[in-house]
């Protein structure tokens, strides 16, 4: 069940929200002085997941995988307002997306039918 305060902590920049969450880990565990690095001092630090996850949790781990990761930078205040909507960057993905519809399974149809005739090769088209 989610909380007003889990509200709030969802709007926090991600460096603020792992801290908060690295010590939400470390009070549930029963050990709140096991907090002994900050957030970012462990994403700087050469430890592993699996090391981080035994000593700070798995949430904990996995916001350090984020961090870490250099193709994937937190945005900044500029980098918002640079931003530009799909439809002005690329207008043919767009399109295409939006002209693209689910595929559906035939309808009427049992799963052993659809797999019957899958199997059969008659749904399976091929170009020359």
């Amino acid at each position: 069940m989610s909380t007003p305060a889990d509200a709030n902590r969802d709007r926090l920049p991600f460096t603020e929200y792992a801290q908060a969450a690295l010590e939400r880990e470390a009070e549930q565990s029963g050990h709140p002085d096991a907090a002994r690095l900050s957030f970012e001092e462990l994403a700087a630090s050469t430890m592993t997941f699996d090391e981080v996850a035994a000593q700070y949790g798995e949430e904990t781990a996995v916001n350090i995988v984020i961090a870490r990761d250099p193709d994937a930078p937190e945005w900044t205040p500029e980098d918002f307002a640079q931003a530009r909507p799909t439809g002005e960057v690329v207008p043919h993905v767009l399109e295409r997306w939006r002209r693209a519809k689910p595929s559906a399974p035939d309808e009427g149809k049992t799963p052993a039918e659809e797999a019957a005739l899958k199997a059969s090769g008659a749904a399976v088209t091929r170009s020359p």
